[in-house]
């Protein structure tokens, strides 16, 4: 029966149970904290714990701690059962350990929670009776005031920055899950964990609002309490502490990584290797090709391109309906570049240069994916040692950009084939394009791209080969109106080519390489690069598709010269040259790295006379020592004739590039070559009559490209111009240079009159 003693409601304290353990004091003793069963739980009624409240209590208005209260958390009837205080509940007092919290203390951080509570009302039926339900509901609003207002040390050492606390409040044990779901009253009447010194703040509450108060014997008079109202003092603030991050070894045991500490980190050194692996040979490589890069005369080659560069782009277009159409793109782009640099040897060169720095950079970023760091400077630094790179970087013609766009394609290929992505394979489409447009034979290129896709695409995946299919298609697509522009010009520009023949496939490496020593040793080394049998280096199923890739563009070439036309030339097939470097850089990267380093030395040293010759002269034609004779002893009213008008010396483009319009008079021209969209200009039919009113004629003939028989003084010229010549004039004085004879010719002396 509940009775009332002034506005307190009060109940009979029940009789402890017989099975309870106790201590000398007559209160209940702590029952060793095992793992409890819903069989082994003790139904007794909970006691009645009579609570006295002081009338002037006035609880303080302290923030709230982070975790919303357990009386606030559970609305239900049944909540005040779940709190009633049975026979076996151990005392608050002695459940704290100075050491770690058990794993029922850590239940009981969570026994607030309407969970607990349910469980707690299966485990005890009479705390859910009528009695206890009107008990809880006539609560007292001081108690439940206070019990929410004063947060015990025990409640915020449950959120304590130490691992105990913070595991045992998160119940990470298996214990003490099993705990925290235990439905006996030990388990869900089981105290918060407390630090070290943390002192347990005794709370009153109602029957409905039972607080983490210490637990009264039953056997004890339930004497009246004082509840002292807690200080006005801030309560501590929970402080989340992370837990330690759990690493798995390659073994399998875990290991605590440490908190805020990245999972991967790259390695500064090793990422510092892989960047100098590119940048030494690009520098490198710079270093040589500008050395004395505008000392040698440009060649024939060179002035047909400055000649073509410094006309309007219509001009340039209509060349291209005549001859060099497939250099229209590499001829535009010349244009410009002389709008903007001038048109100096230097300048001229100056896309070379850069076209095979850039290569260097190339080729070891491609060795440096397939084989290696090693491997990538190696193949570098034998970019920058070679006569051939060298030669073709100081050169205004398309073929070291054709070199760097090869060497891209190929990367571009390798990448997109590990990884395929849309703009990858745009890339290499790109790449393609631009190569084609360099040089039209650098896209035998993709005889060698195709086997490698082929060979590298599994059944399953056949959507890389339809990729590769797209993306050269969409860049022989650019390429392929030039090539239908220029078939027709084929005869007219390669005629002066005889037929290869077999022993030009013999003299491969002085007609690539300039140095056929050298070339012959990077050939050899590229050998070695190739795969035994067994090796297991998914990387060397490349060195043979890089040797299929040097080796088809050059028996494709081969093959066409015999049955289409002669294109056979060895400076067509620079573009190979960096793949030969690649697969020579994997085969010096089996050796130690100042081994590897010393080969490479001995190569440039074995190259340096090369690499001085191609800085003097690119041909066997001095136009330079002409054009300053000319300059120099020509007077106004002087007259000249070129000898072998219409071949490819371009003697008089050279003369117009050293002279700029000064020196002797092309005295037979008529139409020139900007007129004609040509490369040659029209010489007048009546030599006789344009020779009229010359008092001094320059005759500047060159030698033979074709036999290469010396030029004399007029049998170079043509049948008509020579007999108007010989007539008029006669040899006053003569000079010979490296590929010309220049004479100088005065009118003969009338026969006197009788």
């Amino acid at each position: 029966m509940t009775t009332t003693s002034g506005d307190r409601p009060t109940e009979a304290a029940t009789p402890p149970s017989s099975d309870a353990p106790t201590d000398t004091a007559g209160a209940p003793k702590a029952r060793p904290r095992t793992k409890a069963t819903p069989a082994k739980a003790t139904r007794a009624k909970a006691p009645a714990q009579s609570r006295a409240a002081p009338p002037k209590a006035a609880p303080p208005k302290a923030a709230a701690p982070p975790k919303a209260a357990p009386e606030e958390a559970a609305p239900e009837e049944p909540a005040a059962g779940s709190k009633a205080t049975s026979p076996k509940t151990p005392t608050r007092s002695t459940a704290a350990s100075p050491k770690a919290p058990s794993s029922k203390a850590r239940a009981g951080s969570k026994a607030a929670s309407p969970k607990a509570a349910a469980r707690s009302k299966a485990a005890s039926p009479k705390a859910t009776s009528p009695k206890a339900r009107a008990g809880s509901k006539a609560a007292s609003p001081k108690a439940a005031t206070s019990s929410k207002a004063a947060p015990s040390k025990a409640t915020t050492s449950s959120k304590a920055t130490s691992p105990e606390a913070t595991t045992s409040a998160k119940a990470t044990s298996p214990e003490a899950t099993t705990s925290a779901k235990a439905t006996s009253p030990e388990a869900t009447t089981s105290t918060k964990a407390t630090s070290p010194g943390a002192a347990t703040r005794s709370q009153s509450s109602s029957p409905k609002a039972p607080t983490r108060s210490d637990a009264t014997s039953p056997t004890t008079a339930p004497a009246p309490r004082t509840i002292t109202p807690a200080k006005a003092t801030t309560p501590p603030v929970a402080t989340a502490v992370a837990e330690p991050t759990t690493a798995t070894r390659p073994g399998g045991s875990p290991e605590a990584a440490a908190p805020g500490r990245p999972a991967s980190k790259v390695d500064p050194r090793r990422a510092l290797i892989g960047v100098l692996s590119w940048v030494v040979p690009t520098i490198v490589t710079a270093l040589v090709v500008w050395f004395r890069a505008g000392e040698a005369p440009p060649w024939r080659d060179e002035f047909a391109s400055w000649d073509v560069a410094v006309r309007t782009v219509p001009q340039i277009v209509a060349l291209g309906h005549t001859i060099d159409a497939v250099m229209l793109p590499y001829y535009l782009f010349l244009h410009y570049w002389v709008g903007w640099f001038g048109d100096s040897v230097t300048a001229l060169r100056m896309p070379s240069m850069l076209a095979m720095t850039a290569t260097a950079a190339a080729t070891a970023l491609l060795a440096r994916r397939l084989y290696g760091h090693r491997a990538a400077l190696l193949a570098g630094l034998l970019v920058a040692t070679l006569p051939v790179v060298s030669r073709y970087a100081q050169e205004a013609r398309g073929y070291a950009l054709a070199a760097l766009f090869a060497t891209l394609a190929t990367l571009a290929l390798v990448a997109a084939l590990a990884r395929p992505r849309w703009w990858r394979w745009a890339a290499y489409a790109g790449c393609v394009l631009l190569l084609g447009w360099s040089h039209p034979v650098g896209v035998l290129l993709l005889a060698g791209h195709v086997v490698a896709v082929a060979v590298l695409t599994t059944r399953h995946d056949r959507m890389r080969l339809l990729w590769w299919a797209g993306s050269a298609a969409a860049g022989c697509a650019g390429v392929l109106p030039l090539a239908l522009l220029g078939a027709p010009q084929r005869e007219a520009q390669l005629n002066w080519l005889p037929r290869a023949t077999p022993d030009a496939l013999a003299e491969v490496p002085t007609s690539i390489f300039i140095s056929g020593l050298v070339g012959g040793a990077l050939c050899a080394l590229a050998v070695f690069a190739l795969p035994r049998r067994g090796t297991p280096d998914s990387g060397e199923r490349w060195s043979r598709l890089l040797w299929l890739c040097v080796l088809l563009p050059y028996a494709l070439l081969f093959a066409a010269d015999q049955l289409v036309a002669p294109m056979f030339v060895g400076r067509y097939l620079v573009f190979m040259v960096p793949l030969l470097c690649v697969l020579a850089g994997r085969a010096l990267a089996g050796l130690r790295l100042p081994a590897a380093l010393a080969v490479v030395l001995v190569l440039a040293l074995v190259g340096l006379p090369a690499q001085n010759d191609l800085r003097k002269w690119h041909s066997g034609l001095d136009y330079r020592s002409v054009a300053g004779l000319l300059g120099a002893w020509s007077v106004p009213g002087d007259g000249v004739v070129y000898a072998h008008r219409q071949g490819w010396q371009f003697t008089d483009m050279a003369m117009r590039y050293y002279l700029r319009g000064a020196g002797p008079r092309d005295v037979l021209l008529q139409s020139d070559a900007v007129r004609n969209a040509s490369l040659w200009p029209t010489e007048c039919d009546v030599p006789a009559d344009c020779l009229a009113g010359t008092r001094r004629l320059w005759v500047v003939s060159a030698d033979d490209l074709a036999t290469g028989r010396r030029a004399g003084t007029t049998d170079q010229l043509s049948e008509g111009v020579r007999d108007a010549v010989t007539a008029r004039y006669r040899v006053a004085e003569r000079w010979r240079f490296d590929g010309f004879t220049v004479a100088l010719m005065l009118p003969r002396p009338r026969p006197a009159r009788r």
